[in-house]
């Protein structure tokens, strides 16, 4: 017997007749995702039935959007505008059978994929979409609406934390979960704030004037003076307006030099200008030598990605995503598992450590965004290494660091905090400008784990850094 599919169909308008659809298959419609969500209904595909290319994109959004939908086999019948068409699948299957053989291709990887788990993070993801679609490339969409040009819709859409895609992309790739596929663009941008929406404009290389133009200019062998033939016309003859020679014959009294551009702040004469490029983002000029170079790959599944999609390799993938900085649902469960073995282990004691950044935005202000970003994710790098193996860290946000250190010892705490702050002190830039960061301290027994969770653990440490009775200044 054939199996039964449940399929959700989407309408902009009120359906006036049940969608022809291969027979095994069940349509439930819906006009709002709203409603679908209330139906607690798991699909075999989703097809949206539309026109409206606002409609559409909407609900690919929120379907993407949505853990529980994120990687789910999404169809369009209808207009779609071309930024939302890496969101679906595509246009709907030609014929009944090619619909059934997708979804059933579809199934089958989901079967290969052992224990989803409950990790939804943006990476997990992005592994699974790429299993449930063999060949699948995520290539960069190029949108001049987008402040760096470039973008990948289904990493922004899959990701609910508001953090970079990019930074998580590359930590993919530097863990082998995803390989490039080809170099699609090289572009410049602003190494303030990341932008590729620049302006380079021509200024005075004496005052950085912008109000300079093209001229004809006289030089006086009399006493060098090199200006615009208009200062040198007076009563109908050419004067030296600073020596007051009168310049009747070119090659003998004057020639004319390949100075042609004219500052009209200083009166500075030369022949190219200085180029400045300014962000037309956050308004910085800079150098264009200043600007960051920014590779554009197209992306697929790495073999460890593989892997790690069908459930294998789980601790290699947990290691890889906790050296970079792993999300926080991911040091949570981390945290409860280590505290499940505490409370059967008298001796067993953790201790749990938070470094809260505290001069987040004037690092932003002093060094731009990309820079105070790359300092932070350097220093906690170099932190990582001062860690055991055994030692979990997550780099839950901009601002926020998580340790686990699984072997209390008070001299390695008191090492790990004076290493902290050498780094901080290393990490210093022109100005005396660095990373600051206040660090608290939990330490867990036994008694502490049969009464804690690791959200009230967590919980507690952000009350002991607010307090600051236990905090230390990292630098």
């Amino acid at each position: 017997m054939s199996p039964t599919y449940d399929i959700a169909m989407f309408y902009s308008q009120a359906v006036t007749r049940s969608p022809l659809l291969p027979a095994g298959c069940v349509a439930h419609c819906f006009a709002a995702y709203a409603d679908f969500r209330l139906a607690m209904l798991t699909p075999a595909a989703i097809i949206i039935r539309s026109d409206d290319e606002a409609y559409v994109g909407a609900l690919l959004q929120q379907i993407r959007h949505d853990p529980d939908h994120a990687t789910a086999l999404v169809f369009t019948d209808g207009n779609i505008a071309a930024g939302n068409q890496p969101l679906s699948d595509g246009p709907m299957p030609p014929t009944h059978q090619a619909l059934l053989d997708r979804i059933g291709e579809f199934q089958q990887r989901a079967r290969a994929m052992r224990a989803r788990g409950d990790d939804l993070t943006p990476e997990a993801l992005l592994l699974e979409y790429l299993w449930l679609r063999p060949g699948c490339v995520l290539e960069p969409l190029a949108d001049w609406r987008s402040p760096q040009r470039y973008h990948y819709p289904i990493l922004e859409a899959l990701d609910r934390t508001n953090s970079d895609p990019d930074v998580w992309l590359q930590k993919m790739d530097r863990g082998g979960l995803l390989e490039k596929v080809a170099l699609k663009d090289r572009q410049r941008e602003c190494d303030f704030c990341g932008s590729a929406h620049l302006n380079f404009i021509d200024v005075c290389p004496n005052c950085r004037s912008i109000d300079i133009d093209q001229h004809t200019a006289l030089h006086c062998f009399t006493c060098g003076l090199i200006a615009p033939e208009e200062r040198f016309a007076q009563s109908g003859k050419r004067i030296c307006p600073k020596c007051g020679t009168q310049l009747r014959h070119i090659g003998t009294d004057y020639d004319r030099p390949l100075e042609t551009c004219v500052c009209a702040s200083c009166d500075h004469v030369f022949v190219e200008g200085d180029v400045i490029a300014r962000c037309a983002i956050c308004a910085h000029s800079m150098l264009p030598t200043a600007l960051r170079l920014h590779k554009f790959y197209s992306w697929r599944l790495g073999a460890t990605g593989r892997l790690a999609a069908q459930g294998g390799h789980e601790r290699m993938l947990s290691r890889d995503i906790e050296t970079n900085g792993s999300s926080r649902e991911r040091f949570v469960a981390n945290l409860d598992w280590v505290l499940k073995l505490a409370q059967n282990q008298r001796d067993l004691k953790v201790v749990l450590l938070s470094l809260r950044l505290v001069n987040g935005t004037e690092l932003k202000n002093a060094l731009g965004r990309e820079n105070a970003a790359r300092l932070v994710q350097a220093y906690v790098e170099r932190l990582r290494e001062q860690l055991g193996d055994a030692d979990l860290m997550a780099h839950t946000d901009d601002e926020t660091v998580l340790m686990l250190l699984t072997h209390y010892d008070r001299k390695h705490v008191t090492e790990l905090r004076a290493g902290m702050k050498t780094l901080a002190e290393r990490a210093c830039q022109e100005g005396g400008i660095g990373p600051t960061w206040d660090v608290a301290e939990v330490l867990v027994n036994t008694r502490t784990a049969r009464h804690e969770s690791a959200e009230t653990l967590l919980t507690q440490l952000g009350s002991t850094a607010s307090d600051m009775n236990h905090t230390a200044r990292a630098a």
